[in-house]
């Protein structure tokens, strides 16, 4: 019996140098394993995420958020099953990272903007949670059929709001200003602000992560309901 153990950093990033298996998706496979290419330009692979993000428009800003998917989401351990479930009937996106991870409960005044875990080990105090990553593009996309990423990940919202979870925020999120503060613990957040007034000065974070900030998701729900109530 062989033994094998792999420190955990090197595991999670294990592959990172292809944008977490996505760089096939900005960088056709036909082109980028071509030896010429490899030979030439391979040593500017893969580009920095901050790198593509500079120069994008906001017809291409709108295209990453509504025909394609980059999210990680927290959850309680216990919802692994039916959040993959749910993820393979949204997105059909292979393969998915999956990583256990803790919340801590640091007591309703010193909270983070990850809520209180409501399943904490017995004798400890936190709860295991895990991440469900899911990049790249829905199979229905790829097989050029009508698709709609926004519209999906709202249902992947709802879920994560009711078992407790919350995504990370390096992503955009596609809910009203309630729903963010029902998903977040926003009490300690709002009480900083409010003492060093940054209130006066900085934007909120549902306004720096929300999706209207590349187009008015909204509008496109209202028109899309439109179209089928005629």
């Amino acid at each position: 019996v062989i033994t094998e153990y792999i420190p955990t950093y090197e595991y999670i990033f294990r592959h990172n140098r292809g944008i977490f298996w996505t760089l096939k998706d900005q960088l056709p496979e036909k082109y980028g394993n071509n030896v010429f290419f490899r030979y030439l330009l391979g040593w500017m692979c893969p580009p920095k995420v901050t790198f593509l993000k500079l120069p994008a428009t906001p017809a291409i800003r709108k295209e990453m958020m509504t025909q394609r998917v980059y999210q990680d989401i927290v959850l309680p351990l216990e919802t692994l099953e039916e959040a993959i479930s749910k993820a393979a009937d949204l997105f059909e996106i292979w393969p998915i990272l999956v990583y256990p991870s803790r919340i801590y409960d640091h007591g309703p005044e010193l909270q983070g903007q990850f809520r209180r875990p409501n399943n904490k080990i017995e004798g400890e105090q936190y709860g295991m949670f895990y991440d469900l990553g899911v990049y790249g593009i829905p199979k229905p996309i790829r097989e050029g059929k009508k698709y709609n990423s926004t519209l999906a990940m709202r249902e992947m919202e709802e879920l994560t709001r009711r078992t407790g979870g919350a995504p990370f925020l390096y992503a955009d999120t596609f809910m009203d200003k309630q729903e963010f503060g029902d998903m977040f613990d926003l009490h300690l957040y709002e009480k900083v602000r409010k003492k060093y007034e940054s209130d006066k000065h900085f934007p909120h974070l549902y306004d720096k992560t929300s999706g209207c900030q590349s187009f008015d998701w909204k509008k496109m729900l209202e028109e899309e309901n439109s179209k089928k109530t005629n």
